[in-house]
């Protein structure tokens, strides 16, 4: 079998993919994989490998089926037991518990008070009072899709509680509990700056991180630093080897320590899906060498992969899982590459670091919609410091610590100067717009073909002494991903769901008008610090950015702000510091209102182009137009001076009216006599709007409402949704549908369709 376990293991990944969540892309790939072993393997290997995929096809099934919920979903008394599976941010207590019949359940609470934050411990069992509920679905597209993420961890119940009762310290886990010891070990002796970077290396924690510095290394790819990866893994056990060999243990001997060792030093790492890998990898080696069976590197990241499989098959879905192996087996299948190429020690760290950041794209392209141009310069920087710096100084610093805790402190604080500089470097890099490439997510064909012309380049590159020209076809798709949105001659208007707020994308086909009107918001109330959180949800941030980039949308030709109601436009300062912004319509005086002068004020600072707008005003593009029939004054009076559009988008008239009342619907039926096809319903469905009078005029085939779910307001009306029956052929609501789409071809009419049906 030497030599052949990567057939194995992308064999075993065929049957995975075919057993879970079907695509036809799956059914491609297993079928293009069995047509290479056919060509290329002898008819045994090639069976063999049928047998991997049956296997694991078949184990997947059984798998997917043996789990199921014993809750019904009534139950309001809980006995649970908490470990270290959660998180605290500011009130907010939310992670994975466990039942007494060990269904595991996702836990949210809010701590009534400082006192009860401060005294609140893991690895304790508690009798809790709540309710269940079940997982909610994504409301937009591409956003992270929740129910899934718990389902790969077998959770099916979301428990919110509202009162915990008696708690008692669980017995066991005596393993994580070294590790939660050793944690508050390195809170209570390292400097404060140092604390967050230091968990992280050590022990795997990166909770404690600032979510910016966190962002900012994701963005640049250097997310892996702060993390135990597989080389951490290699230096650990290399060292200890030599150490243990030094002192007068046989090899033997400090092999069956290291293969017992490994284990446990995941579980204090965290069980990270990188870290998992390299111990399961290196544990594979060690032994194959101790029985004289040496395997390659390549035929044990195989095993470890097959292995992590039969572990928990859902894996496959774990971000850190699929750039672990994808990372892994692409530099251990270059080696030959590498060390051709790289003949100096700089060389050496440069082009692995490109090929890992050229193989993970397709990952990172679908998860993220972004790579950064400058990540292999950076990890030329950042790979020395963290590997013969950092890292060795603070597993060092941490030993030390209980033995001289006071002088390591005062070391520490010596080098602290160097940290915050390399920080500042990365938070300098991040803040440099065009180090980001936006592609939006790719669709299923291009990342099928991206991933076989990734490894149709490998291969060429390891055959010809010409290899730059490998990178050819590759560049050539890759210019293609980041052009196809402009290419594309599909438009859509999506009517996102921000909650009670309105958000607008109008897309027209091959990019020819990017607008958005209005952008959402949400208010904040005033917390005292101990319930502050450290990453607050963000409408623009965490809902219409990742919904733009996920589109490849990195500018806006016009982002029209209807009026000044933060509900409307309180993300607005977000999407002009974060996009391009070409140019900026408001209604006229509106920017005398706090809400719409910040926002004005922070466009100007960039030199964006800020107009007020009233009747008349107009624009058009081939595959649009656009037409603003109100406010017809210069004088702002509130809802009833929103900027109000009419459009002829995708064969459909569309009536897009802010937060519009029956004052200003009647002075817009004086002024002009039209219909439309869509409405965009004005004020959430408020009473105060969408008079019937005003809808026997325009009669809207489709009337959208944009409402939050579980409002305060008691938006939309029921009377309004009486009077939009009577008027309407179809009524589609955020609040109930999600995100709504309409998709179009060109100039031709399109199809409607909804994130929750």
């Amino acid at each position: 079998m030497k030599g052949l376990w990567l057939f194995f293991a992308f064999a075993s990944l065929a049957g995975c993919v075919l057993a879970l969540p079907f695509h036809w892309g799956a059914f491609l790939y297993s079928g293009l994989l069995f047509l290479y072993l056919l060509y290329k393997c002898s008819p045994t290997i090639w069976i063999y490998c049928l047998l991997f995929t049956t296997t694991f096809f078949l184990y997947s099934k059984w798998h997917d089926s043996a789990q199921s919920t014993k809750l019904s979903g009534v139950e309001s008394t809980f006995r649970i037991e908490i470990e270290d599976e959660y998180t605290i941010d500011g009130d907010r207590l939310s992670g994975i518990v466990k039942t007494e019949n060990e269904e595991r359940l996702w836990l949210t609470y809010t701590f009534s008070s400082k006192e009860e934050k401060e005294q609140f411990s893991p690895f304790v069992t508690c009798v809790v009072e709540g309710s269940l509920e079940k997982p909610m679905p994504p409301r937009n597209p591409n956003t992270f899709h929740f129910p899934n993420y718990l389902k790969q961890r077998h959770i099916y119940w979301t428990l919110q509680v509202s009162s915990f009762y008696t708690c008692e310290d669980s017995s066991g886990h005596f393993l994580k509990k070294w590790r939660w010891k050793g944690m508050e070990h390195i809170q209570s002796t390292f400097p404060e700056n140092l604390v967050p970077i230091a968990l992280a290396l050590i022990f795997g924690e990166r909770d404690q991180l600032s979510p910016y510095l966190e962002q900012a290394y994701q963005e640049l790819g250097l997310i892996h630093l702060l993390a135990i990866s597989g080389l951490h893994v290699g230096i650990l056990t290399v060292s200890l080897f030599y150490t243990f060999v030094r002192i007068g243990w046989t090899k033997e001997r400090t092999t069956y320590l290291l293969i017992g060792f490994l284990p446990i030093y995941a579980v204090l790492a965290g069980g990270s899906p990188s870290v998992l890998r390299a111990v399961i990898m290196t544990s594979t080696i060690l032994l194959s060498i101790r029985f004289n069976r040496r395997l390659s590197p390549l035929d044990g990241c195989s095993i470890s992969f097959i292995i992590s499989l039969l572990i928990e098959p859902h894996v496959l879905f774990h971000i850190g899982f699929q750039l672990s192996y994808g990372v892994t087996f692409i530099l251990l299948l270059s080696i030959r590459l590498i060390q051709k190429v790289a003949t100096s020690f700089w060389m050496s760290i440069l082009f692995p670091s490109i090929l890992a950041q050229t193989g993970a794209s397709p990952i990172l392209l679908y998860h993220f919609y972004e790579i950064s141009a400058i990540s292999p310069l950076l990890n030329l920087i950042y790979v020395p410091y963290y590997t013969f710096i950092v890292l060795p100084i603070f597993l060092i610093s941490f030993l030390l610590s209980f033995l001289f805790p006071t002088l390591i402190v005062f070391l520490l604080q010596q080098m602290e100067p160097l940290f915050v500089i390399m920080n500042e470097i990365v938070n300098a890099c991040v803040e440099w717009d065009w180090h980001q490439i936006v592609t939006g997510r790719p669709s299923s064909v291009i990342l099928m073909f991206l991933f076989f012309i990734l490894i149709f380049t490998f291969y060429w590159m390891e055959k010809t002494e010409r290899w730059w020209l490998s990178v050819v076809p590759l560049f050539i798709l890759s210019l293609y991903s980041f052009i196809a949105p402009k290419w594309n001659p599909i438009g859509e208007i999506v009517f996102l769901d921000v909650g009670q707020g309105d958000c607008i994308v109008i897309r027209l086909p091959f990019q020819s008008g990017t607008y958005v009107i209005d952008t959402g918001g949400s208010f904040s109330f005033p917390k005292e610090e101990w319930r502050q959180q450290k990453d607050p949800f963000s409408i623009g941030t965490d809902i219409v950015l990742p919904f733009l980039k996920s589109r490849g949308i990195t500018s806006i030709d016009k982002l029209i702000l209807t009026h000044s109601d933060y509900d409307h436009i309180g993300e607005a300062r977000v999407m002009i510091q974060e996009l391009d912004v070409e140019e900026i319509l408001i209604s006229p005086g509106a920017a005398k209102k706090e809400a719409m002068a910040h926002a004005v004020n922070v466009a100007i600072a960039k030199g964006i182009s800020v107009q007020e707008v009233q009747k008349g005003f107009r624009w058009s593009t081939k595959y649009g137009d656009f037409f603003v029939l109100s406010p017809m004054d210069s004088k702002y009076s509130g809802n009833n001076d929103s900027i109000v559009l009419y459009a002829l988008v995708g064969g459909q008239t569309w009536l897009f009216t802010g937060d519009l009342e029956q004052e200003g619907e009647e002075a817009l039926l004086k002024e002009w006599n039209f219909q439309v096809d869509v409405l965009k319903v004005g004020h959430h469905g408020s009473n105060t709007s969408s008079s019937e009078a005003f809808l026997r005029d325009i009669k809207p085939n489709v009337s959208i409402i944009l409402v939050g779910k579980n409002n305060r307001y008691g938006h939309p009306h029921m009377s309004v949704l009486h009077r939009l029956q009577m008027y309407s052929n179809t009524v589609w609501r955020t609040d109930i549908h999600g995100a709504i789409t309409y998709r179009f071809y060109l100039q031709g009419p399109g199809t409607f369709s909804v994130m929750i049906p």
